[in-house]
């Protein structure tokens, strides 16, 4: 009964050791004018959805608001 306790007890210390990982610098630059937090010129219209241009979507959604 000890022997399988002690296994058990060492499996689970055993997991809870952290591994020693070294995280690589990102090599990708990014541009600058991606940085800049810069929202919508204007504001969104209410059936966004309708510039798809897809009757199956409108359905959906159509239902979804109709249900909800």
């Amino acid at each position: 009964m000890i022997r399988p306790l002690a296994l058990a007890v060492m499996l689970a210390l055993a997991g809870c050791q952290s591994a020693d990982v070294q995280r690589a610098a990102p090599g990708l630059q990014i541009p600058a004018a991606w940085r800049a937090d810069v929202g919508p010129s204007s504001p969104v219209e209410g059936v966004w959805w309708r510039n798809f241009h897809d009757s199956t979507l409108n359905l959906y959604v159509d239902q979804a608001l109709r249900y909800n």
